[in-house]
């Protein structure tokens, strides 16, 4: 599935860290497995729905994030306005917060050239 390599790619994860992080939720804490993910966006192996609605939630926040940087063209601190109802494990929602700015602060910066905060 390209849409979903490209969300990871977007918050400069790894394929392991996707697996773990970005398909960490209640049904499944810890996340999935490296080969799962990889068969997901290799489109080889079906998402559930349950995962998809996650990372609608996830994908709606770095959206959220990046329009709110581009609209201020600051760095914008996101780590605590993170709200994505179906994490349930708080390492994974500090990782997740780390990775949006991340994504905001690589875009601010090839737009802007520097980085306030």
């Amino acid at each position: 599935m390209k849409s979903l390599k490209l969300l990871r790619l977007s918050l400069h994860m790894s394929t392991v860290q996707a697996a773990r992080v970005l398909a960490a939720r209640v049904t499944h804490p810890e996340g999935v497995s490296e080969t799962t993910w990889i068969r997901w966006e290799n489109g080889k192996k079906v998402i559930p729905s349950d995962l998809l609605n996650h990372l609608e939630a996830i994908r709606n926040q770095l959206q959220n994030a990046l329009s709110s940087a581009i609209s201020s063209r600051e760095y914008a601190r996101c780590d605590t306005d993170i709200n994505v109802p179906t994490l349930s494990n708080s390492d994974v929602h500090t990782i997740l917060a780390y990775h949006i700015q991340l994504a905001v602060t690589v875009m601010v910066y090839a737009q802007t050239g520097q980085i306030n905060g």
